[in-house]
C-alpha cells in the first residue's frame, strides 16, 4: 500500500487554488508515516485517514476541526491504546467537528481533566465542546474527570456515540454527573448498541442529560452503573424530552432510582420510555419526579430487585406518566410508592414475574409462557422493527393467529412447529394448583414430534415423545 505523510495536492491546492474535491484522499500509517498520532493529525486534510497500528501511544490528542477518519488497525489481541497518562482529556474534540470527523476502534485510557480551560473539569476520556463528530466502537474505560462525563462529556453539539464499551470511569466532584457520558444543551443526537458499565457519579452513573434536548438512547446495555445521589444507570433534568428505547438497565444501584431518574420541568414532555428491560437495580427501579404526567411508558418491563419498588413518584403532582401495556413487578417489594396511583389492570398494566430465562445470569430473554410474550401495544411510539438481538419486533408468540410486540427489549421467537393455547376440561381438585394454559408441539431435526404440557408457572408437567408415548412428570 502506498501510504503518503501529507497528499502531493496539499501543496498544488496552495498553488493553484483548485478545489479540495479535487484532492483525493490520503492515508497516513502511525507509526510507519508519523511517529505520533497527533504529528499524522496535523499533517492531515479534510478526508484523509489516520491508520494506526497496535500499540501504546501516550498522548493526549486533538482534532482540531478536521474532518478526518482516525481508524485503529484492528488485529485481534493487540489493542491500539491511547493513554492520556492522567494529563488532560484523551481526545479533544472542540473546533467545531461535524460527522465526518471519526474516531473508531480504540481504547481510550487513563484521561483526566481537571479544572482548567476548555474542558473545565469534564470529560476524562473525550471532552467535546460545540462538534458533532462520530464515536464507533471503541473502549473508553478507567478515565476520571474532576466535574462531569468522567467517560465522555458533550457540551453543545450531537455526536454520534454507537457501539463503544464505555466502562469504570468516574466523575468525581461531589456535585459531578454522568460517570459514563454527560450531555448538556445537545441538539438531536443519538446513543445506540453500546454497553455503558461501572461508571460512577453523584448523578447518572451511566448517563446524565442536563437540559439535553432530544436525545435517542437506543439499544444499549447500562448496567452496574452506581448514582452517588441519584440515577444508577441513567439521570433526566431539565429541559431533556429523550426517547428511551429497547435498553437493558439492570444491577444498577442509587438511593434514588438505581435504573431511571427523572426530573420533568412543568409544561415539558419528559422521557418516552419504549420496551425496556429494567430489572434487577438496587433501589427503585424507576424515580419519576417533576410535573411527568406528560411522559409516557409503553411495553417496558420494570421489575424491582427483591425488597424493593418498581416505580416511585415524587410530590410535585399526583399524576403518573402516561403508561400503556407494562408489566410493573416487584418480588416481595412494592410495584408503586410515593405519589404514584398503581396502574396495574389499567391501559393493559400488569403486575406479573414476566420470567426471565435467567435473571441470576444475565439472560433477560422470556421464557415460553411469559406473561409479556404478545401483551404489548403494537403502535407504540418509536416502536423498533427489531428487538434487542435484532430478531423481527412482532411476531405471534403465543400462537394465537394475531402477531403482537412483547414487553421488555427481547421479542420471544417461538420454536418451529405448533404452540397453541390449550383449554381443557376443570382439572381434579388434587391438580387445581397446577392448572393447564399451554401445549407446545415440536418437530426435532430427525423428523421426531414431540408434544410438551405446561402449567401456568412455566413447570412442564407432562410430555409425549415420539412414540406416542405420555408421561406424567410428578
Amino acid at each position: 500500500m502506498n501510504f503518503k505523510t501529507v497528499p502531493a495536492c496539499t501543496i498544488a491546492l496552495l498553488l493553484v487554488q483548485i478545489l479540495p474535491q479535487a484532492c483525493p484522499a490520503a492515508t497516513i500509517a502511525v507509526p510507519a508515516n508519523e511517529p505520533t498520532i497527533q504529528a499524522a493529525i496535523d499533517g492531515a486534510a479534510a478526508g484523509d485517514t489516520v491508520l494506526v497500528s497496535p500499540g501504546t501511544y501516550l498522548e493526549n490528542i486533538d482534532f482540531k476541526g478536521k474532518a478526518i477518519i482516525l481508524r485503529a488497525v484492528q488485529k485481534r489481541g493487540h489493542p491500539v491504546i491511547i493513554d492520556g497518562q492522567s494529563n488532560g482529556p484523551v481526545v479533544m474534540f472542540d473546533n467545531g467537528e461535524g460527522r465526518s470527523s471519526v474516531l473508531t476502534g480504540f481504547t481510550i485510557q487513563h484521561g483526566w481533566s481537571e479544572n482548567v480551560a476548555p474542558c473545565y473539569g469534564d470529560g476524562g476520556g473525550l471532552c467535546v465542546l460545540n462538534a458533532s463528530p462520530t464515536i464507533l466502537n471503541n473502549t473508553i474505560i478507567d478515565n476520571n474527570a474532576v466535574g462531569d462525563g468522567g467517560g465522555i462529556a458533550v457540551w453543545v453539539g450531537a455526536p454520534y456515540i454507537q457501539g463503544n464499551y464505555i466502562g469504570n470511569n468516574n466523575s468525581l466532584d461531589s456535585g459531578a454527573a454522568g460517570g459514563g457520558i454527560y450531555l448538556y444543551l445537545t441538539t438531536p443526537m443519538h446513543i445506540l448498541d453500546n454497553t455503558i458499565a461501572n461508571n460512577t457519579a453523584t448523578f447518572g452513573g451511566g448517563i446524565a442529560m442536563f437540559s439535553a434536548g432530544t436525545v435517542e438512547i437506543n439499544n444499549n446495555t447500562i448496567s452496574g452503573n452506581e448514582g452517588l445521589s441519584e440515577g444508577g444507570g441513567l439521570w433526566v433534568v431539565n429541559y431533556t424530552n429523550p426517547g428511551i428505547i429497547q435498553n437493558v438497565i439492570t444491577g444498577n444501584q442509587s438511593g434514588e432510582g438505581a435504573g431511571v431518574n427523572w426530573g420533568v420541568p412543568e409544561g415539558l414532555r419528559g422521557p418516552y420510555l419504549i420496551n425496556n428491560t429494567i430489572a434487577d437495580n438496587v433501589g427503585q427501579a424507576i424515580y419519576a419526579g417533576g410535573f411527568d404526567k406528560n411522559a409516557q411508558m409503553f411495553n417496558n418491563l420494570v421489575v424491582a430487585g427483591s425488597g424493593q419498588t418498581a416505580i416511585y413518584c415524587d410530590e410535585y403532582d399526583d399524576y403518573p406518566p402516561h403508561m400503556v401495556d407494562n408489566d410493573v413487578y416487584a418480588n416481595g417489594g412494592t410495584d408503586y410508592e410515593g405519589y404514584c396511583k398503581s396502574q396495574t389492570n389499567l391501559r393493559g398494566n400488569i403486575s406479573a414475574d414476566p420470567l426471565f430465562v435467567s435473571d441470576a445470569t444475565g439472560d433477560y430473554d422470556l421464557q415460553a409462557l411469559s406473561p409479556a410474550i404478545d401483551s404489548g401495544d403494537n403502535q407504540a411510539p418509536m416502536l423498533p422493527a427489531t428487538d434487542f438481538d435484532g430478531a423481527p419486533r412482532i411476531v405471534d408468540g403465543n400462537q394465537d393467529g394475531t402477531a403482537t410486540v412483547d414487553m421488555g427489549s427481547y421479542e420471544y421467537q417461538p420454536p418451529t412447529g405448533a404452540a397453541v393455547p390449550l383449554h381443557l376440561p376443570k382439572a381434579s381438585s388434587a391438580d387445581r394448583a397446577h392448572h393447564l394454559l399451554r401445549r407446545f408441539e415440536s418437530v426435532g431435526r430427525d423428523n421426531r414430534h414431540t408434544v410438551q404440557y405446561y402449567d401456568d408457572s412455566g413447570r412442564l408437567i407432562a410430555e409425549m415423545d415420539d412414540r406416542g408415548v405420555f408421561h406424567r412428570m410428578h
